[in-house]
């Protein structure tokens, strides 16, 4: 008797439980057609299975409506110099951890982790420019780029937003300093006579002296893209 009375609990367990496919298809506008505007391809298709869980309609309110749209509560410049200068300043030790929960979090070291385990296979599989579509609610969906997903998903496993504002205004004060000195920064020093150095007073064993030109510019662009943290990836 106890053994069916079991087996009908579990039963209607399993048909009550929404399995990850079954919440994918419910949260998560996509296509696996290649001709469609938002095309997974099986691996990107595989990680967001991942993270679907995370994916309910209040976490896109939080963070694809509230923070990427409406910056609340802060901007993705705030949360980009919190993560990279203040994070590895010393002086600012005190802002790199907080208490949630009676745990103490410490983000420089969690953070860390988060983006070099994360950023290659971002970079690899996720990419910047894969769009899908989240649900909201019953009619309403956000689009997103599927890179931003994981910063987001890092972001609510340390409840960052839970205690960022109690930072904002030391957060404000560098990025504040950080434009004084832009602007006040001595210009670079240039050559008293222009055009003293060009391609054919330097033997580049070039047949075209237009071929250096051309792969210059293509290495300045992609050096231009990138920054040492990474975190770039996330809040494009």
């Amino acid at each position: 008797m106890n053994k069916g009375k079991n087996t009908n609990m579990e039963n209607q367990t399993q048909t009550t439980t929404k399995t990850k496919e079954e919440l994918l298809v419910h949260r998560v506008f996509f296509s696996v057609n290649p001709r469609d505007v938002n095309y997974v391809n099986p691996e990107q298709h595989a990680l967001l299975l991942d993270v679907v869980e995370f994916l309910t309609p209040d976490n896109a309110q939080k963070y694809f409506v509230d923070f990427y749209q409406h910056k609340k509560p802060c901007c993705g410049r705030a949360l980009y110099i919190y993560l990279t200068k203040i994070l590895n300043d010393p002086r600012m030790a005190h802002l790199a951890h907080y208490r949630h929960n009676g745990r103490m979090i410490h983000v420089l070291e969690f953070s860390r982790r988060a983006l070099a385990s994360e950023r290659r296979r971002n970079n690899d599989v996720f990419g910047r420019s894969v769009v899908i579509q989240v649900r909201l609610n019953g009619t309403e969906w956000v689009a997103v780029k599927m890179c931003q997903i994981m910063l987001c998903f890092m972001i609510d496993r340390i409840s960052l937003f839970d205690h960022i504002e109690g930072f904002l205004d030391e957060i404000s004060d560098v990025i504040e300093r950080d434009e004084d000195a832009k602007r006040f920064k001595a210009p670079a020093a240039k050559l008293a006579k222009k055009g003293m150095v060009t391609p054919k007073s330097l033997d580049f064993y070039m047949s075209n002296e237009e071929d250096w030109r051309i792969r210059f510019d293509v290495e300045s662009n992609s050096l231009k893209n990138e920054t040492t943290s990474g975190i770039d990836f996330y809040l494009c």
